[in-house]
């Protein structure tokens, strides 16, 4: 296998990291200053991600981050690996599938204490069920003004798994630090591009700086095995508990979501089909059939 060339970045957290270069120039888009370049790095960029977030809790931060992507596109395994690199003693116990579970976490968990190296870190998983509940947009707003009260008294890092960064409101995407998107790199897994969100008195908005992309290993170890089995157990009992015995509040949901893709749809410079196909997790094929039926 040839050596890739390293390089050294930062400094970050009185760190410097040393990271592989897999591809000197990778072109990165999705905001208004168009098309960027950035390099790619190999997985010890993760390192570098995870003393980011341990620098801004050294200031006296919080470090909300989140990952949005397709499905099975590695959100959860760049979650855990993050996390687990933050804090080294992080378990199953910190990981949710429900705001409800998620605020309850970020409440037993100690405050940071980075002197002494203390840096806890929760995540929320996709697969967490406010994702498929009516008035879904309605509850995360009233929560995450909880879960924010919360993670800025204690300093906590807070990894938030979506399939799409929009199924948050503007103002809680906004109170991101860092932005990751999960995708596939020549059609293969493990490949992610790393967005810092970036403010000034003369911007209105966020603007997300493009920083890099970089790759990660999949996990096959005893904590990974032990995380999917929880997290199938809890997708099981919720889909049998919650979707199969209120079918007629899933047609309400579904008629709901198609009569509003029928509303928005048709200006398709403002809500292009394949932006709405993304954050509904939908091909873009079905989007057009909803949006042109009669």
């Amino acid at each position: 296998m040839t050596e890739l060339p390293e390089v050294q970045i930062g400094p970050v957290n009185g760190r410097v990291i040393t990271v592989g270069v897999i591809q000197e120039e990778y072109e990165i888009g999705g905001n208004r200053r168009g098309k960027q370049s950035v390099p790619i790095y190999d997985v010890r960029a993760i390192e570098y991600i995870s003393e980011r977030a341990k620098e801004r809790v050294n200031h006296k931060f919080d470090c909300p981050i989140v990952i949005a992507g397709e499905r099975r596109t590695g959100k959860s395994t760049t979650a855990v690996a993050i996390a687990r690199l933050i804090n080294p003693n992080f378990t199953t116990n910190e990981i949710a599938y429900c705001l409800e579970d998620f605020r309850k976490i970020l409440n037993a968990l100690p405050p940071a204490d980075p002197k002494n190296g203390f840096f806890p870190v929760a995540i929320l998983d996709e697969a967490g069920t406010d994702l498929y509940h009516l008035g879904y947009m309605e509850r995360i707003q009233q929560e995450m003004i909880k879960i924010f009260q919360i993670i800025g008294k204690k300093r906590l890092t807070m990894i938030l798994c979506l399939p799409h960064r929009n199924l948050l409101t503007k103002d809680i995407r906004e109170s991101m630090f860092l932005w990751i998107q999960t995708k596939t790199l020549n059609g293969e897994r493990g490949f992610a591009e790393l967005r810092e969100g970036v403010s000034n008195i003369w911007q209105m908005e966020l603007f997300w700086k493009p920083l890099m992309g970089f790759c990660y290993d999949e996990l096959t170890d005893a904590f990974w095995v032990r995380y999917e089995s929880l997290k199938d157990a809890y997708i099981q009992d919720f889909t049998h508990r919650d979707i199969v015995t209120n079918t007629s509040k899933s047609k309400v949901a579904i008629d709901q979501r198609d009569k509003l893709i029928k509303l928005i749809g048709r200006d398709r410079k403002r809500f292009p089909r394949k932006m709405l196909a993304d954050v509904l997790d939908m091909r873009p094929e079905n989007i057009s059939r909803i949006v042109n039926d009669k």
